[in-house]
């Protein structure tokens, strides 16, 4: 909780310490006195975490954020990638407009008003960001919370303009380094542990067997190569929890792909049974990252820098 009434109380209390903080005196017309407060929370010792169990992160091409955990085999998504991206591409089309407005005023009050404006548009979309990756990190600690994961895994990787674009379409122009912090200082508050490991084919390994071969992975689609039993085995248990109302999203995705006319036939006739031959991508790169013991320590890296 961070509520100022108990921030305060825990403040007076010695449960919170307060740490190195500045007043600071605004000169302008409104004169504004601001308190800089730092304070610490002491970590808190969650009863009934298990160390032993990891919970994957990914950030996904169909969502927002994926997140699986293999030991018990649950899995869910964090947010939807039209929504996301309808709010997001609104603030940035309102925004290239004032751009390209400000290019063309030459000076005086129209300018003036167009910067105000386009300060304005600037915070709303770092607003957006911020309290989409508090609602996203919020999420992830507790569902670990509540299912007792101990620790939670995620991708040490630095996407490039042109990665974010064409690889991480939800995720473009989206700062992965924000929302890893924001997990980071809420699992250490509540005793979860966080790893980073290595990115390097975790969205093309099959997270069952084991299984790398070039093709495993086509866009929003995996299927396993050697079609192993553990694959074949999630194919089922999805089967089973498949709903009616579903199949026109799967019959959309069967239509990307690129299949003979036989395959594609075969396909849509195992939709049409409820029987799914692929998993999502995302989920089994979810999977691949709770699994991964290739830890690298971010810290050190960046010391280093």
């Amino acid at each position: 909780p961070t509520t100022t009434p108990i921030i305060n109380a825990n403040i007076k209390s010695e449960k919170y310490k307060v740490k190195a903080s500045s007043i600071q005196f605004n000169g302008n017309k409104e004169f504004k006195c601001i308190l800089n407060l730092t304070y610490e929370i002491p970590k808190e010792e969650k009863k009934g975490l298990n160390k032993n169990i990891a919970l994957g992160v990914d950030l996904g091409l169909n969502t927002p954020a994926y997140v699986a955990c293999p030991a018990r085999e649950q899995k869910f998504t964090i947010g939807d990638k039209e929504d996301f991206k309808f709010k997001r591409d609104k603030i940035s089309k309102k925004l290239r407009k004032l751009q390209v407005e400000l290019k063309m005023a030459k000076g005086g009050k129209g300018k003036s008003k167009k910067l105000v404006a386009l300060k304005r548009y600037n915070k709303r979309n770092r607003n957006f960001r911020n309290t989409y990756d508090h609602m996203v990190s919020s999420t992830i600690i507790k569902f670990a919370i509540d299912n007792g994961i101990g620790v939670i895994k995620m991708e040490a990787i630095k996407f490039k303009i042109d990665d974010k674009a064409t690889n991480k379409d939800v995720l473009r122009n989206w700062p992965y380094s924000d929302l890893q912090k924001k997990i980071e200082y809420k699992a250490k508050h509540n005793g979860i542990e966080i790893k980073y490991v290595k990115a390097a084919r975790t969205s093309i390994t099959c997270s069952w067997c084991g299984n790398l071969e070039s093709g495993q992975r086509n866009k929003e689609v995996f299927i396993c190569g050697k079609q192993c039993d553990g694959f074949k085995g999630e194919l089922k248990r999805q089967a089973r929890i498949k709903k009616e109302e579903h199949k026109k999203e799967e019959h959309k995705k069967l239509n990307m792909q690129k299949l003979s006319d036989k395959e594609f036939q075969k396909r849509k006739s195992q939709i049409e049974k409820g029987y799914l031959y692929y998993v999502d991508a995302d989920y089994n790169a979810a999977r691949n990252i709770a699994k991964s013991k290739k830890y690298i320590d971010k810290r050190k890296k960046n010391e280093k820098k």
